[in-house]
C-alpha cells in the first residue's frame, strides 16, 4: 500500500503538481489512505483485500481526474493570457504526456479533441497579423466566438470531471462503507458461530449426561426384574407351603373327625357296659337277697 501512493505522488510531481494543488491532492491520498488502515487485512479475508484494490483503483482514477482538472487550468491561463497579450502562445500542455500509458486514458481525457483545437486556435492571431486585411474584425469576432466555445466546452469537460470524481468519490465512500459492513457482518456471523459450537457441545455434554443415565435406568431395570423373578419365585414356595400346609390342616381335621368318631363310639360303650354293669349289680342283688332268704 505504501508503494501504491508513493507511485502515486511521484506521478504527481512529474505531471508537474506543485503548491496549494498538489498539498490539497496528497491530502487527500493520506485521508485514503488512513481509511484504509481501518479496514482489517489478512490473508483469510481474501475479499476484504478485493474490495480495498477495487477502492485503490478508483482512487488513482479519482487523482487522475485532479491531474487533469490541473491540465485544464493551465490551458484556459494559456488561453486568457493569449487574450490580454501576455504570451502563452507558445506553451503546449498535452494531455496525453501528464497522464501515465500504463493506466486507461479514456475515462480521464474526455474528448481528445479538445487539445488539438486549442492548439489550432493559438495559430489564428499570428495569421491575422500577417494578413493585415479588412477581414481582421471578422476574424477577431470569429477567434472570440470560438475561443468563447472552446471555454464552455473546457466549462462543460471540467463539470464533467467534477461529476465523475464526485461519482468516484461516492463509489469509494459506499465500497469503504460495504468493506466495513462486511466486516462487521463477519465478526457477528463468527460470533454467532462461536455461540453455536458452544451449544452444540452444551448438547453433547447433555447427551452423553443422558446416556449415562440411561445406562443407569437399564442397570437398574435389570435389578428390578431380578428382584421380580425371586420374588415370583418365593410367591411359588410360598403357594407350595400354603397347599402343603392346607393338606395337613385337611388331614388333621379328617384325624380330627375320626377321633371325634372314635370318642363318640367310646362313648357308647362305655354307656353299654355300665348299664351291664347296672344290670349285673341288680342280678347280684337280687341272687344275694335271695341266697339269704334260703339262709345260706
Amino acid at each position: 500500500m505504501n508503494i501504491l501512493f508513493g507511485c502515486i505522488r511521484r506521478k504527481l510531481l512529474e505531471q508537474g503538481q506543485q503548491g496549494d494543488e498538489l498539498q490539497t491532492v496528497l491530502g487527500q491520498v493520506n485521508i485514503f489512505k488512513e481509511q484504509l488502515r481501518d479496514i482489517e487485512i489478512t490473508d483469510e479475508k481474501y475479499e476484504a483485500l478485493r474490495l480495498v484494490g477495487e477502492n485503490a483503483i478508483c482512487f488513482v482514477s479519482w487523482v487522475r481526474c485532479r491531474a487533469y482538472e490541473w491540465v485544464q487550468k493551465e490551458k484556459r491561463r494559456a488561453i486568457r493570457n493569449e487574450r490580454s497579450g501576455k504570451g502563452g502562445i507558445g506553451v503546449e500542455i498535452d494531455l496525453q504526456d501528464s497522464l501515465d500509458e500504463d493506466y486507461d486514458d479514456t475515462v480521464i481525457r474526455g474528448d481528445e479533441h479538445i487539445p488539438q483545437r486549442v492548439t489550432q486556435l493559438r495559430s489564428i492571431p499570428n495569421n491575422i497579423r500577417e494578413r493585415g486585411s479588412v477581414n481582421d474584425l471578422v476574424l477577431k469576432q470569429r477567434l472570440i466566438a470560438a475561443q468563447t466555445r472552446e471555454a464552455k466546452l473546457l466549462e462543460q469537460q471540467e463539470e464533467l470531471i467534477a461529476s465523475k470524481a464526485k461519482v468516484e468519490k461516492e463509489k469509494n465512500e459506499a465500497l469503504i462503507a460495504a468493506a466495513t459492513s462486511k466486516h462487521a457482518v463477519k465478526q457477528n456471523l463468527d460470533k454467532e458461530l462461536k455461540q453455536m459450537k458452544n451449544e452444540i457441545d452444551n448438547l453433547r455434554s447433555s447427551n452423553r449426561l443422558l446416556t449415562n443415565q440411561n445406562q443407569d435406568l437399564k442397570d437398574q431395570n435389570i435389578k428390578i426384574q431380578s428382584e421380580i423373578l425371586s420374588i415370583r419365585k418365593q410367591g411359588s414356595q410360598f403357594n407350595e407351603m400354603a397347599n402343603n400346609r392346607a393338606l395337613e390342616e385337611q388331614k388333621n381335621s379328617i384325624t380330627l373327625e375320626m377321633m371325634e368318631r372314635e370318642k363318640r363310639s367310646f362313648q357308647l360303650e362305655l354307656e353299654t357296659e355300665k348299664e351291664k354293669n347296672v344290670i349285673l349289680r341288680r342280678e347280684v342283688d337280687r341272687m344275694t337277697d335271695q341266697m339269704t332268704k334260703l339262709g345260706v
